[in-house]
């Protein structure tokens, strides 16, 4: 009798164990989850908290209130004449770019397979185009930097121009925003004399500074289009330079913004972002608010793990509350 007694109060004690568990799992994941999303921001469709959008159709300014969010489009205008400070090209337009790439070793680290026990990484090198010029000194081995030693025929800055008095649909766009615009159209240059001269005597220079001998051929300067190649020709080798200029095509382009007066200027809304894109192209205002990226856009990815977590700990809770009822019903 003593001995089934102890065994009830067993039972009847871990069924309150249980029962405690779960309640303390289930809240727990409640708590859990309140403060997971409290902590995230507001990541509302950005057309639930803008002002109604003023369309723009006019080709001349006309006066709108302060702080009202205005949509337009329509080619860029501008009377800047910008020039490209190398090759002196001048061209009207909203903006223009010169990008420099070199052809150079460049260094890529391989984890070995044995590198956990002690073995060291392997290192391979591969010639590519880059953004700017390698230095070789700091590779990993003396064999490799006597090996893939880097040199660059001409070293030439990268160059952006922004005109300052762009306008659309008569209202002045800030330089910042123009700058946004994507320069994809070719743009056509003519190296003088003076710099080809200059340029075939640096190329010699480095030649001969990196211990390679004199260069082959005496011209090592090749325009085409909205290109200029330095190198002997034919496939790319280690030092050669690649300058391309390019220019924003004033075409078409939408705007969403405020004005102040005859400028352009950000939409600040209530929750303090603001809103002020260039967009080239055609587009209408919906798409435009639709593609905004608000601020926290991709944090919703690493919390659903969690949420995850949090939903199964609330089950395994819950059932850990009803268990017991069930048991005592079939009792």
């Amino acid at each position: 009798m003593a001995e089934w007694e102890d065994k009830q109060e067993n039972q009847r004690s871990s069924l309150i164990g249980d029962r405690l568990v779960g309640l303390v799992l289930l809240l727990a994941c409640c708590v859990l989850i309140w403060w997971q999303e409290s902590r995230l921001p507001d990541r509302r469709p950005a057309t639930g908290d803008v002002p109604p959008v003023h369309e723009v159709a006019t080709a001349t300014p006309v006066s709108l209130p302060a702080n009202e969010l205005v949509h337009m489009s329509g080619p860029l205008e501008t009377q800047a004449l910008l020039t490209d400070s190398l090759t002196g090209t001048s061209v009207r337009s909203p903006g223009i770019r010169r990008e420099v790439e070199y052809f150079q070793w460049v260094e890529v680290k391989r984890a070995a397979s044995g590198e956990a026990a002690g073995e060291p990484a392997a290192y391979a090198y591969h010639q590519r185009w880059v953004s700017r010029p390698v230095d070789s000194a700091a590779f990993h081995s003396e064999a490799a930097r006597r090996r893939h030693a880097n040199m660059v025929l001409a070293d030439i800055p990268d160059e952006s121009r922004v005109a300052g008095d762009v306008t659309l649909c008569g209202y002045r766009l800030p330089p910042a925003l123009v700058a946004t615009l994507p320069a994809d159209e070719p743009l056509e240059v003519v190296v003088p004399e003076a710099l080809r001269e200059r340029l075939n005597r640096e190329a010699a220079q480095a030649h001969r500074s990196a211990a390679r001998g004199p260069l082959m051929v005496s011209n090592v300067v090749h325009a085409q289009g909205g290109i200029i190649y330095i190198g002997a020709g034919g496939t790319p080798r280690n030092g050669d330079v690649r300058i391309v200029f390019s220019r924003v095509e004033p075409e078409q382009v939408s705007l969403l913004g405020a004005v102040s007066g005859t400028d352009v200027v950000p939409c600040r809304l209530s929750d303090g972002r603001e809103i002020c894109r260039l967009l080239p192209g055609r587009h209408s205002s919906r798409d435009m608010l639709e593609s905004l990226s608000l601020p926290g856009g991709d944090s919703g990815r690493s919390v659903w793990p969690l949420r995850l977590a949090a939903a199964l700990g609330g089950i395994c809770g819950l059932y850990l509350l009803v268990r017991p009822s069930r048991r005592d019903s079939a009792a």
